[in-house]
């Protein structure tokens, strides 16, 4: 496992924090989402559901069906435009793009390139979840999004306080560089006031006992 990065509150003194990046994430897809991803890639598995069918409106009906609109119709109400109306009732969707160049990256927004850029699925959640309004519902797939592409391009990491060469405290799984930083941070600062304490009170305790 290699270092990435090591912060210090006194260099003179030996207690670090070293960052790493955490190899054994675990994906946020297996935590308890709000959103259900619908996904078509011959490479990469990219949600929960894999869309086989060929045309959008395949694919909506898929995602309809796996919604619930099928045990909501009579066989006679089955079309594009009955499923077109349910979905825009009942459920929130936002397209996922990917953009696949030596490694992969996940958007809700399309990338500019051309080539090796592409919608790759949906991720979906049923209005009113949570007793959250519409705009709650989008961020929070937003966010699910912007996790699970945290993920996929490995950009999760934890840290080990050490101090004087010693694993004093470690913690993982933290998604994004900059957040597992200020958690590592104020570890450190903790760490760092217990050092501090107990080197105060080993010079008071030798003086005491020199006099």
């Amino acid at each position: 496992m290699e270092k990435i990065d090591t912060i210090y509150i006194d260099e003179t003194n030996d207690v670090e924090a070293n960052i790493y990046q955490d190899e054994s994430a675990e994906s946020p897809r297996d935590w308890d989402n709000m959103g259900t991803i619908y996904y078509k890639h011959r490479d990469y598995t990219l949600g929960e559901h894999e869309l086989t069918a060929g045309s959008i409106e395949d694919y909506m009906r898929q995602i309809a069906d796996n919604e619930g609109f099928a045990e909501a119709q009579n066989d006679d109400e089955v079309s594009d435009e009955n499923i077109e109306k349910w979905i825009e009732k009942h459920l929130i969707i936002k397209p996922i793009y990917i953009y696949d160049h030596s490694g992969i990256t996940i958007s809700t927004g399309a990338f500019s390139c051309p080539w090796d850029s592409g919608q790759c699925g949906y991720i979906v959640a049923k209005k009113g979840a949570e007793e959250m309004t519409d705009e709650g519902i989008d961020k929070c797939l937003e966010q699910e999004i912007k996790t699970f592409d945290e993920y996929l391009r490995g950009d999760v990491y934890g840290y080990q306080i050490m101090v004087d060469g010693d694993e004093t405290d470690s913690c993982w799984g933290y998604f994004g560089y900059d957040y597992c930083i200020e958690e590592a941070t104020s570890a450190l600062k903790h760490e760092w006031k217990r050092v501090e304490a107990e080197q105060k009170e080993g010079k008071q305790l030798s003086k005491e006992a020199q006099a």
